[in-house]
């Protein structure tokens, strides 16, 4: 039997279910998990649930029913969210219960969701900034997404989320400090670049950046069409490793540089150009280069006529244009 058929079945055959749905407080939002037998199937034996995106059910195989890794992530379904990823896998995002690389297990990970899911959440819009990227250089403060409940958060002026949109991308940045929460997060203590171009879009891990080294810059070429090339540089991480009550930071830097439309190249130069000395024509003195000069002699006359090895076309400045 097909899941959904499954589960189709169970909704209109069990009392107990439609009578919660009968008198569930009207307006309420109800979302519904079916853990089915084994034996239904998904379409494929590794397929453990399926949520609807942007929809209210989702259906669990019962050998995985216990995992928070797939309750969270079929309900991200349910929430619009799709799949995080990296360079390589649909799945990659290990910063996140959308890329699927949560613990196997009944704990689950200390995961939430990455950046771009978050920012779309609007769960903390006071701490989200909208960046304009552009040659001045940006500085900004980034306190971490396991620090939004420290006392001391509401003392700053530092975001947890950073926002790049042009025509082309969106990018959204955060430091991925690993504690709390984010204890389990991939890319731990790095400032993460991740790409979602729309909120209900697929995301992708771009970048994560570490304060010092080759890997502490991420470079984006052709930022918006400008020809300028992007550049998130990280400045300092700072981790306040013996004191939990402190506030965990990275300061990066946001400009474009370089490209631009290319300028018109420039001319080329003008070669000096001289008249052979003395030089005129086959018929005789009177016909000199001065002469030439007039009408369309050249033309009709330049290549004929050589004279001391050489025709009008070759000897005189004015037919050489």
């Amino acid at each position: 039997m097909h899941y959904k058929e499954a589960g189709n079945w169970a909704f209109g055959a069990n009392w107990l279910i439609k009578s919660f749905l009968r008198d569930v407080e009207p307006g309420l939002d109800v979302h519904k998990m079916l853990i089915l037998p084994d034996c239904v199937n998904f379409g494929a034996s590794n397929v453990m649930a399926w949520g609807e995106v942007n929809g209210k059910t989702t259906w669990l195989r019962s050998n995985s029913a216990a995992h928070p890794r797939i309750h969270v992530h079929e309900f991200g379904h349910n929430l619009g969210m799709r799949h995080s990823g990296n360079a390589v896998s649909s799945y990659g995002d290990g910063n996140g219960y959308m890329g699927n690389k949560a613990a196997r297990n009944d704990e689950g990970s200390a995961i939430c969701f990455n950046a771009a899911k978050t920012w779309h959440f609007n769960w903390f819009p006071n701490h989200h900034a909208t960046v304009v990227p552009s040659t001045n250089v940006q500085e900004f403060v980034l306190n971490s997404l396991s620090d939004v409940g420290n006392r001391d958060y509401s003392n700053t002026n530092s975001k947890m989320i950073l926002k790049l949109e042009s025509s082309q991308s969106t990018l959204f940045i955060n430091f991925n400090r690993a504690k709390g929460l984010y204890d389990d997060v991939l890319n731990s203590d790095k400032v993460v670049i991740t790409q979602q171009n729309s909120a209900t879009s697929s995301s992708k891990v771009m970048a994560a950046l570490q304060s010092g080294g080759n890997t502490r810059k991420y470079e984006q070429s052709d930022w918006d069409g400008s020809g300028k090339t992007l550049i998130v540089e990280v400045v300092n991480i700072d981790i306040n490793w013996n004191n939990v009550d402190n506030l965990d930071n990275a300061k990066v830097k946001i400009y474009v540089s370089g490209g631009g439309n290319a300028p018109a190249p420039a001319p080329a130069p003008t070669l000096a150009c001289n008249d052979f000395p003395n030089w005129y024509d086959l018929d005789g003195p009177a016909y000199d280069c001065e002469w030439y000069a007039k009408g369309i002699r050249c033309a009709t006359y330049g290549d004929m006529l050589k004279q001391f090895g050489m025709t009008a076309n070759t000897a005189c400045c004015v037919c050489k244009k």
